[in-house]
């Protein structure tokens, strides 16, 4: 199963001049914890999909969230990537029950198959060679 990952806190003390446009500046995003692969996939697939007029980059590193920024619009930006970040962890939700319906599926199936193995070799036994 794919943990989720929340937002821990702005990190205002690791802001840094960004090559993206004359203006950019990029700030650093804590996260609960460096998220799983799925969960990036995820994540990068929700923000790639999701329309806004100020999509500035963003990207994971470690237990990090990169934003690019231009001055005065940091806030509209935390408040993006908590939305995109919620949306990621619904669609966690949903993978992870995908992930328990087909180990389910697959759990049942075995079950189905062990015991018309046990049925042939029931059948074997009693057949007689002589």
């Amino acid at each position: 199963m794919v943990g989720k990952v929340t937002i821990k806190a702005v990190d205002s003390d690791h802001v840094e001049k960004d090559d993206s446009f004359s203006k950019a500046y990029a700030f650093y995003i804590a996260l609960s914890e460096t998220p799983e692969p799925v969960w990036v996939e995820l994540f990068m697939s929700r923000y790639e999909s999701t329309f806004t007029s100020l999509k500035r980059e963003m990207t994971i590193q470690g237990n990090r969230v990169r934003v690019v920024t231009a001055p005065g619009e940091e806030e509209d930006h935390v408040r993006f990537l908590r939305q995109v970040v919620d949306e990621t962890n619904k669609d966690v939700d949903e993978y992870n029950k995908k992930l328990a319906r087909q180990a389910a599926g697959q759990s049942a199936l075995k079950k189905m198959e062990d015991a018309e193995a046990r049925q042939i070799k029931e059948r074997l036994k009693k057949i007689s060679i002589s």
